[in-house]
C-alpha cells in the first residue's frame, strides 16, 4: 500500500475518505471509500460491498448456520459487487467448497479484482451474466443460493416474482437454502415485502429477519417440509 493510500486509510477513522470514483453504464457512479479503516464500495445512494452490507449478510449466514455452510459443496452468489460475501464465506466462515459468483456489471467485476482481489479466492468461478437468465440456463445444483441484487438503492422487480423464486428452488440440492437480501426503505418496499412473504409462505418454508442494519430485511427460503 502506497503512502498516500495509507494516510487516507488512517484519516478515515475520523471521516470517510474517497479513494476513487468510477462511472459504470450499468451501475452508475461507483465510489471506493475508506471508512473506519476499511475500503468499501458504494453507489450514489447506498453501500454495495463491505461496510453495512458485509455485516448484514454475515448475520444472515449465521442464521443459515456456520457449521451447515462449512459442510456445503457448492454455493451460488447472485450479485457479486465488490465480493464482500464471497470473502466472508472463505475468510471468516472457513468455507472450502466451490463458489460461483454471478454479476451483470463487468466494470464492477474489474473493481472487485483490482481493489479487493476476489479473483485470488480459491474455487471461485466468476460469471458476467444477468442473474435472471443465469438461473434459467444453469444445470448446476447448489446447497446455498445468496441473492444480493440491487441497482443503486432499487431492486429489480423480477426478484419478487413467483417464476424467479421457482427457478431458484429448482436449483437447490436436497436441504438447500436461499438467502435473499432486500432493501426496505419506504412504505412501498414494506408492502412489497409483506406481499412477497405471504406468497412464499404458501409454497415454501420461510423465515424473515426485518430491520437488519435498520434498512434491510433478510429472507431465508427453504423447500416446504
Amino acid at each position: 500500500m502506497n503512502l498516500l493510500r495509507l494516510l487516507k486509510k488512517s484519516f478515515s477513522y475520523f471521516c470517510p475518505i474517497t479513494l476513487s470514483k468510477h462511472s459504470s453504464a450499468v451501475s452508475g457512479t461507483l465510489e471506493l471509500t475508506f471508512r473506519n479503516g476499511q475500503l468499501v464500495l458504494d453507489t450514489q445512494n447506498t453501500n454495495y460491498s463491505y461496510g453495512t452490507v458485509g455485516y448484514l449478510l454475515y448475520y444472515g449466514l449465521k442464521q443459515v448456520g456456520i457449521g451447515n455452510i462449512r459442510a456445503m459443496q457448492h454455493i451460488l452468489v447472485l450479485g457479486v459487487a465488490g465480493g464482500s460475501v464471497l470473502k466472508t464465506l472463505v475468510n471468516r466462515i472457513g468455507y472450502c467448497g466451490k463458489l460461483t459468483g454471478v454479476e451483470i456489471d463487468p466494470h464492477i467485476v474489474q473493481i472487485a479484482k483490482q481493489y479487493f482481489q476476489i479473483d485470488h479466492l480459491p474455487n471461485l468461478q466468476l460469471v458476467i451474466a444477468d442473474a435472471q437468465q443465469f438461473v434459467q440456463n444453469t444445470t448446476e445444483r447448489y446447497d446455498l443460493i445468496i441473492v444480493d441484487i440491487f441497482q443503486d438503492n432499487q431492486m429489480p422487480d423480477f426478484l419478487f416474482t413467483d417464476t424467479f423464486v421457482a427457478h431458484l428452488m429448482q436449483l437447490l440440492r436436497p436441504q438447500g437454502t436461499v438467502l435473499m437480501n432486500t432493501l426496505c426503505l419506504t412504505d412501498h418496499d414494506a408492502r412489497r415485502n409483506r406481499t412477497f412473504a405471504t406468497r412464499l409462505e404458501q409454497h415454501y418454508s420461510l423465515k424473515t429477519f426485518p430491520k437488519v442494519e435498520e434498512t434491510n430485511e433478510l429472507f431465508i427460503i427453504r423447500p416446504a417440509q
